[in-house]
């Protein structure tokens, strides 16, 4: 991803594949999406991520045979 603004100012910009993200922090970012597929966006603290900080982003056309959501049995999910 292309990191551009932190807490909406325009910053130098820098790639990268991971960010911290303190409390209270908002980072915009470009993702450029070129392998098809459904990919997990995640926080790696996993508490953070049992309460939700967690987003899926797919593709138009492309599926999965694999389930998503609580009814697969996984936590968190």
């Amino acid at each position: 991803m292309l990191v551009l603004k932190r807490d909406d100012k325009p910053i130098p910009p820098w790639w990268s594949d991971t960010l911290e993200v303190g409390a209270g922090e908002r980072y915009d970012v470009a993702v450029f999406a070129t392998n098809p597929g459904i990919w997990m966006f995640h926080c790696h603290n996993l508490p953070h991520a049992a309460r939700g900080l967690v987003t899926h982003v797919g593709y138009a056309g492309v599926t999965t045979p694999f389930r998503m959501g609580r009814a697969t049995g996984n936590d968190p999910e």
